[in-house]
């Protein structure tokens, strides 16, 4: 799929992860199949649009690995538990 959104918060430690919206709805993104930390995404995107292209299915969490994510992102951050994980293998910056 190619999606665009609002990125909410990208992790702060290793650039592993980010959380997106768009239309209500959010998603985390990590990089395609675990990539083994050969990409990142820059620590600085929060509140920039962007593509992304990958996979999207819906993931459970648990409400450690939610309070994991809001710790690496420096803040609270709201999580639906029952959400969506996009796995992308490109992003593009829009703005």
């Amino acid at each position: 799929v190619l999606v665009e959104a609002t990125v909410l918060a990208v992790c702060q430690n290793k650039g592993c992860w980010m959380q997106v919206e768009d239309a209500g709805h959010s998603a985390m993104v990590r990089w395609y199949t675990d990539c083994g930390g050969k990409y990142a995404f820059p620590k600085d995107l929060a509140g920039k649009r962007v593509l992304i292209q990958g996979a999207f299915y819906p993931k459970q969490l648990s409400p450690d690995d939610a309070e994991h994510y809001s710790q690496e992102a420096g803040r609270e951050l709201d999580i639906d538990l029952d959400g969506y994980e996009l796995n992308a293998t490109a992003i593009v910056v829009l703005d």
